[in-house]
């Protein structure tokens, strides 16, 4: 559960959305051993950077930790995605994905 393609990293897209012709995508993630580090979303021609929310119920969930209640994110897209986006995360200076990002139709 909350599985990523990096094994320490737990994360998960808890909503998508069509909202003013841009998709919202809205999520968490965090590592397990260094925490909430920066995320990007990219395609072959755009990067995005999503905005941090305050998540607290991820936090009681991995047992009150306080350091990862910021795991959250909110992404916007142009509607209709014409690329596909990864979601990366930046761990020891190298961007890794960490999952694909759902295209809404």
């Amino acid at each position: 559960m909350h599985e990523t393609l990096v094994e320490s990293i737990k994360g998960n897209i808890d909503k998508t959305e069509i909202r003013e012709k841009k998709e919202i995508i809205e999520g968490w993630c965090f590592d397990l051993s260094l925490g909430i580090l920066p995320l990007r979303a990219q395609s072959k021609s755009t990067i995005i950077y999503p905005k941090k929310i305050k998540r607290s119920d991820v936090m009681e969930y991995y047992g009150n930790n306080e350091s990862i209640e910021e795991c959250g994110w909110i992404l916007e897209t142009p509607h209709p995605q014409t690329e596909k986006y990864k979601l990366e995360i930046k761990r020891n200076d190298v961007w890794q994905e960490i999952m694909e990002l759902p295209m809404i139709r």
